[in-house]
């Protein structure tokens, strides 16, 4: 199990894959659609030093580019600096 430390959070990123259309026209292959700079993330760990208030469960507001992926053991973290918070979603 994975701990986050020195104000990280543990996140998880929604997987929004669009359906692949039949194009009638010709694209690079290293082209992608440019994404909005935000995006929601639902915490799944906080470290016990974050002075935000959030909990696991929680949907926040983060800079897409502020989601830094970690590899370990075979495994993908995506974690994000308290201070890079935008805010929580509320229902």
């Amino acid at each position: 199990m994975f701990v986050p430390l020195n104000r990280h959070i543990l996140v998880k990123r929604e997987e929004n894959e669009e359906p692949v259309n039949d194009r009638s026209f010709v694209l690079p292959d290293d082209y992608e659609k440019s994404k909005d700079p935000y995006e929601v993330v639902e915490v799944l760990a906080v470290a016990t030093d974050c002075h935000i208030s959030v909990v696991v469960g929680n949907k926040i507001v983060v800079e897409r580019s502020m989601v830094n992926t970690i590899k370990c053991d075979n495994k993908e973290y995506d974690l994000v600096l308290e201070n890079y918070v935008y805010g929580a979603m509320k229902d």
